[in-house]
């Protein structure tokens, strides 16, 4: 009994270290202790080409989306400029959304194929949701590590669109 309850303690200490070995050389990219990248905001310019984001690699790490503005993202809709993506739940993007916008929630990764399918991925995005919601910042991040290089997310949110009065669908 004994002998065997020792042999289940190395098995289990020794997938343990295959476990981390294979997570410290093999996917470097996930960190062990998650922290939440705060986001700067973009260059606040009068013309649409300047204040659009660098274009950068797939694999560069460097860059990632930036915080857009409420009156700056009003400009861009008016402009047509961009692409606006709702990230919140369902429920809350049927409830009131930027009219226009998509529906991508961050949360179900399997419909964001079918629902950007037909974006470029040089197509600039506004990614929001609401002003106490991080959706909006997660879901701008994959969008870039899926390709995406020009994405933005809407400072304050929808609730701040909405309470300016710019456009709104139900």
């Amino acid at each position: 009994m004994r002998s065997t309850l020792r042999e289940a303690a190395i098995i289990i200490l020794a997938a343990i270290l295959l476990a981390v070995c294979y997570r410290q050389f093999f996917t470097p990219d996930l960190a062990w202790i998650r922290t939440t990248q705060t986001l700067s905001y973009a260059a606040d310019t009068s013309s649409f080409e300047d204040f659009s984001l660098p274009e950068v690699s797939v694999g560069d790490t460097s860059a990632s989306p930036q915080l857009v503005t409420l009156e700056r993202a009003a400009e861009i809709y008016r402009e047509h400029a961009a692409v606006f993506i709702d990230a919140r739940e369902e429920e809350r993007f049927v409830a009131g959304h930027i009219a226009g916008a998509l529906h991508v929630s961050y949360y179900n990764p399997e419909g964001w194929q079918q629902a950007l399918q037909n974006i470029r991925n040089d197509a600039v995005l506004v990614a929001y949701c609401d002003e106490d919601c991080d959706s909006a910042r997660r879901l701008a991040e994959a969008l870039f590590a899926h390709g995406f290089k020009k994405i933005f997310v809407l400072d304050k949110g929808f609730d701040s669109w909405r309470n300016a009065g710019y456009p709104v669908a139900q």
